[in-house]
């Protein structure tokens, strides 16, 4: 426990929003015990503009201590870990670690003074992932008091993205798996999407696409092979990431522990979807509302698709939400084939739908976007 928490020791944790129905957004100038002063002004109730760190932690065996930091998230991680002062934005946090239930549990005393000890603080450090769990780390903040003197509780997260992936591969095989909850859903968006039988063996009879026959190819080229990291046609920056395949977990940028079985059809996949819009667009429609999608199903290496289920954070409460996510999207993003990237630009079509109601909050429009040119080893060696 104390080797995780040392290398996850300048990551910056997200200050999870604050789930309400309707209504406008309204300020703040304390969140859970802390209270922000003049360092951080008034935030936002979704909090977007606020991170914690753990840091200055000691640790034996099960006793843990250290400082909980809030900090503006204009402010790197990395500078504030090297802060010592104690202020009303710092937790003085002490505890046990329980490794039966993957609980840290902690008191927190507010400011220099350490007078107020009114908060407890506990981190849970899962052991499996799923397109609704992406949190390395996920955490609150509440009140000792009581009913009448007791803040709201605050929530923290340390999401699964590109830094947690190939960094500290000792921990991600080790210790994590990977629950493919959407995969029914996934399989059966496949089965209705796919095109007639007489075309795809047309495809498959002319055309190669990514693929992870071959054991070198399965460690070695398949994630590289599906990540998209270049701009759409509408000037949008596209970067996909590979975060599993099968039962294993990304580790190291172009590598996987586990040696996959041939499978002629499917391959099950999760990934992280993101769309940066540029600062000038040349489109007037704006995709922060899907900005960042947490994608799980299927990769048909036949017809070189993938077929996903989305999930997308979103602010308020809404009765089929999966903690806090909506998860009626439907992604499909299809590869353009290999054989012929000598003569064509590789490139990739994705296609984002979402399955709710048009009259409801979270529908949106369909979004069809095609990426310029894909980074491809081998036609770059043509």
């Amino acid at each position: 426990m104390c080797r995780i928490l040392k290398y996850l020791e300048r990551e910056a944790y997200r200050v999870m929003p604050k789930l309400k129905l309707g209504g406008q957004n309204w300020f703040q100038d304390t969140v859970g015990p802390f209270l922000l002063g003049k360092e951080i002004q008034l935030v936002d109730r979704n909090n977007e503009n606020l991170r914690v760190i753990l840091h200055n932690i000691k640790c034996k065996e099960e006793k843990v201590s250290g400082v909980l930091r809030m900090y503006p998230a204009t402010i790197e991680p990395h500078i504030t870990s090297r802060r010592t002062g104690l202020s009303s934005l710092t937790l003085s946090v002490e505890g046990n670690w329980n490794s039966s239930t993957g609980l840290l549990s902690m008191i927190g005393c507010l400011g220099p003074t350490n007078q107020k000890c009114e908060s407890r603080v506990l981190l849970y450090f899962p052991k499996s992932f799923s397109s609704t769990q992406r949190s390395i780390v996920s955490g609150n903040v509440f009140s000792l008091e009581n009913a009448t003197r007791a803040f709201e509780p605050v929530f923290i997260g340390l999401e699964m993205l590109s830094h947690g992936l190939y960094n500290g591969g000792w921990y991600n095989s080790s210790y994590l798996s990977y629950n493919y909850s959407k995969n029914d859903l996934a399989i059966e968006f496949r089965e209705r999407s796919q095109e007639p039988r007489l075309i795809t063996y047309i495809r498959k009879s002319l055309f190669q696409y990514p693929s992870k026959e071959g054991i070198s190819r399965i460690s070695n080229r398949l994630p590289d092979d599906l990540k998209i990291d270049t701009f759409s046609s509408f000037e949008t920056f596209v970067r996909l990431e590979v975060m599993s395949l099968g039962s294993s977990f990304r580790t190291k940028d172009i590598n996987f522990y586990e040696v996959f079985k041939h499978d002629d059809q499917v391959l099950k996949i999760s990934l992280n979807l993101f769309l940066i819009e540029a600062p000038v667009k040349v489109k007037e429609e704006s995709y922060r509302h899907v900005s960042k999608l947490y994608l799980e199903g299927v990769y048909d290496h036949n017809v070189g698709k993938l077929y996903l289920i989305g999930c997308r954070k979103v602010s308020f409460d809404h009765v089929d939400l999966e903690r806090g996510l909506d998860c009626l999207i439907e992604v499909t993003i299809n590869y353009s084939p290999e054989n012929t990237r000598w003569l064509i630009n590789p490139t990739a079509k994705i296609s984002i739908v979402s399955q709710r109601n048009e009259t409801d909050v979270y529908h949106f429009r369909p979004i069809h976007l095609r990426t310029f040119m894909l980074h491809d080893r081998n036609h770059e060696k043509m």
